[in-house]
Formats: C-alpha cells, structure tokens, sequence
C-alpha cells in the first residue's frame, strides 16, 4: 500500500521498503547515479522511482518529499 497526501494527514503512510531506501538516501544527499549503483537499477529507473514516491507523498518536488518523511518519522 501506498501513502497519498490525504493519509499523510490522518495516519502513518506506508511505502515499500525501496521507497524508504530512496528516501533515506537522499536525505543524505547521494546522487541518483549513486543510488543506481548501490541498487543496480539504471539512472533513469531511479529518477523515476523518485517521481513516483513524490506524487505519492503529495510533495511538490524531491526535497519536499524527504522532509514529509523525516517529519512523519518515515526515515531518521
């Protein structure tokens, strides 16, 4: 299951593990070719992958999509 902006107001979101691996990467600042390698996806695999964990968090862009997580405890 995944989380929209509506549960994001009224209960914890859930999100697969390689979205909260997306996430937590990040917000440690690592590059999408980074991310790529560490999980062996190609680039634009990744980036799509963050497009898609953005719209489902309802943030307006990839840094707004990390500090929903850190706020709502998602990542630490």
């Amino acid at each position: 299951m995944r989380a929209t902006a509506a549960s994001l107001r009224n209960e914890e979101p859930v999100l697969a593990a390689a979205d909260l691996l997306l996430l937590e990467r990040l917000s440690h600042g690592v590059t999408d070719e980074m991310i790529g390698w560490e999980v062996r996806l190609p680039v634009q695999a990744v980036r799509e992958n963050i497009r898609a964990v953005v719209r489902t968090l309802g943030a307006r862009n990839r840094e707004h999509a990390v500090a929903i997580a850190l706020k709502t405890g998602l990542i630490r």
